[in-house]
């Protein structure tokens, strides 16, 4: 039997077993085979196994999305952490370099990549573990380190604050004057 009559006897199958039909079977005048509900003559009839049936659940038994169970958010790293500067640190830079370490545990997934961001704004991303931010403003500001894949985040470290002191551009340096003889 072919494709084509195995799908027609199917779809014929179904339907009989919903309307309860005989169906027929017969050899047309080039002598291929031919299925109908209606008797022909010289037609024989298809005996058409019961169907396999499920029952599906009532939609009152479906939870919804409020009433599943959260999932636990697997850790895939088990050390994330920005390791320079320290939490609440404070230090001078003259030129506003500020270099910053990571530590990444296991090593990073192949899809996966670092963000690193300063007061919310995403100033790099990659796969290094060591950073370097030029010509920071003086003040205190707020470093934030992703786990990223390319469409979300997959895990996020504890941010870090940190003051940096620059010196004045207004402030012109005190030197002291030579005395005269």
């Amino acid at each position: 039997m072919t494709r084509s009559q195995l799908v027609f006897l199917s779809a014929l199958s179904l339907l009989s077993h919903t309307v309860q039909a005989e169906v027929y079977k017969w050899i047309n005048d080039q002598g291929q085979v031919e299925y109908s509900d209606q008797y022909r003559e010289g037609a024989e009839t298809v005996q058409i196994a019961p169907l396999s049936t499920i029952q599906m659940p009532k939609l009152t038994d479906v939870p919804t999305t409020a009433e599943q169970p959260a999932e636990p958010e697997a850790t895939l790293y088990k050390k994330l952490a920005i390791t320079f500067p320290q939490p609440e640190a404070s230090f001078h830079s003259g030129n506003g370099d500020v270099s910053v370490t990571v530590e990444v545990a296991p090593e990073l997934l192949p899809s996966h990549s670092l963000r690193l961001s300063l007061d919310g704004e995403s100033v790099t991303v990659g796969r290094a573990t060591t950073f370097s931010l030029p010509n920071v403003e003086r003040g205190t500001h707020q470093l934030s380190l992703d786990v990223v894949d390319s469409t979300s985040v997959i895990q996020s470290a504890s941010p870090v604050s940190f003051t940096i002191h620059r010196p004045s551009a207004l402030k012109k340096p005190i030197h002291p004057t030579p005395k005269a003889p």
